[in-house]
């Protein structure tokens, strides 16, 4: 009896099978939905039917004929990417490594039991895993490698691979100027030094917060100093993150007052604040305005000056012994017995160690801009000599020598 159809059902899909008689085959194309790795035994079943003119009707299947079990593979690895860290510097032994495989709509998916790095955690993420490794024991400074690999379930692999050079210990930082001075009368100070790392030799220097240029590994940077207490923050940090930190800690005063900054504030106030130039309103805030009045400001930062030149005396082996005044306000009244006190502890320190220094006013009533000058000079003269004068006593090591 002669066949009539011959057809084949892939899924839900019927196809018609046309006879070929170059091979002597009924032929048609069945198109899969993807891989079958995940099909019941690996393979997409398919069901062969075929009915002759009177309708009589006999189909095969994979099951019972193993021809009809069509097994399909993809060939596209999924995609590994490292997500951090980035290959470079680290500056922990212990860095936790992200990974993240995923593989393509439809393909075999990501077997996660083939990731290569052993203990890593994995957690499911839309289309494939996040892989989180951190290496066991830790890794010591130096440079270090890694590679990590994945397959999907049908055997297609990818691998990625890092370089990292663990650094753990912070950049050296010297600075070497202006440690020496400390209450000065300039408008500025040039801040300099160096700053260096050996696994990590990349390393940035900001002063006072602005980035500044290392050169062989040497800085320097002009700083403007305020009328007043002025801490300086130097940062050095090497390419790992690791920073080292330094202070310059400067007092600016004031040592060149004039009289024709107090008659310009005499002159504003007697026109009114509505009635100035933005050039004067300007100057009016400015540093240079403060040096024509003598008022809590002063006081403060004279105070400041007072007490830590007298502690540097005093390491240094002389007797300064003063308790400035601090926290003055405007509100507060310069009363006789207050200015006396204030005045004694400039002259401690202007006096102790024996030198020639500047003279300072016998009194506050009555101050004149060259008496106020003079205060603060001659705490910028005691300063100034520290670094170059030291004392000798008599004693084994200058009598009898060693």
């Amino acid at each position: 009896m002669a066949l009539k159809t011959v057809r084949a059902r892939l899924g839900n899909t019927w196809v018609s099978l046309t006879y070929n008689p170059a091979t002597g085959r009924y032929e048609g194309v069945l198109t899969p939905p993807g891989t079958s790795i995940h099909q019941p035994g690996g393979y997409f079943d398919i069901e062969a039917q075929a009915s002759n003119e009177t309708g009589q009707t006999a189909s095969v299947t994979g099951a019972q004929l193993p021809a009809l079990r069509l097994v399909v593979r993809e060939t596209a690895a999924p995609a590994l990417t490292l997500v951090s860290p980035l290959p470079g510097y680290l500056s922990t032994e212990t860095p936790a490594l992200i990974f993240e495989a995923v593989d393509e709509e439809g393909g075999s998916g990501v077997d996660p039991g083939t990731f290569s790095l052993a203990g890593a955690a994995a957690e499911p993420i839309p289309g494939g895993y996040r892989f989180t490794w951190t290496p066991p024991g830790g890794w010591a400074d130096g440079p270090h490698a890694v590679t990590a690999s994945v397959r999907d379930y049908d055997g297609n692999g990818s691998a990625v691979s890092a370089a990292y050079t663990v650094d753990t210990v912070p950049p050296g930082l010297l600075v070497h100027k202006a440690h020496l001075r400390h209450v000065v009368d300039e408008e500025a100070v040039t801040v300099a030094g160096e700053a260096w790392d050996v696994a990590a030799p990349d390393v940035s220097v900001t002063v006072a917060g602005t980035a500044v240029p290392v050169r062989d590994g040497r800085f320097e940077a002009e700083v403007p100093l305020e009328i007043e207490e002025n801490r300086i923050a130097v940062i050095a940090k090497d390419g790992a993150g690791n920073q080292t930190g330094a202070e310059v800690y400067m007092i600016r005063l004031v040592t060149d007052r004039t009289q024709a900054d107090a008659d310009q504030v005499l002159a504003l106030c007697a026109r009114g604040y509505a009635r100035w130039t933005e050039e004067e309103r300007a100057w009016w805030a400015s540093a240079r305005c403060l040096r024509s009045s003598y008022d809590s400001r002063d006081l403060n930062r004279v105070g400041s000056a007072v007490e830590w030149l007298a502690g540097e005396l005093r390491r240094r082996g002389y007797l300064a012994e003063v308790r400035p005044e601090a926290g003055w306000t405007a509100r507060d009244a310069p009363t006789r017995s207050r200015m006396e006190a204030y005045l004694a502890g400039v002259e401690t320190v202007r006096a102790a160690q024996g030198l020639e220094m500047p003279e300072i006013p016998g009194t506050m009533a009555g101050l004149t801009i060259d008496g106020a000058n003079r205060i603060e000079r001659a705490l910028v003269k005691v300063d100034a000599v520290f670094p170059k004068y030291a004392a000798w006593t008599a004693g084994e090591i200058t009598c009898g020598g060693v």
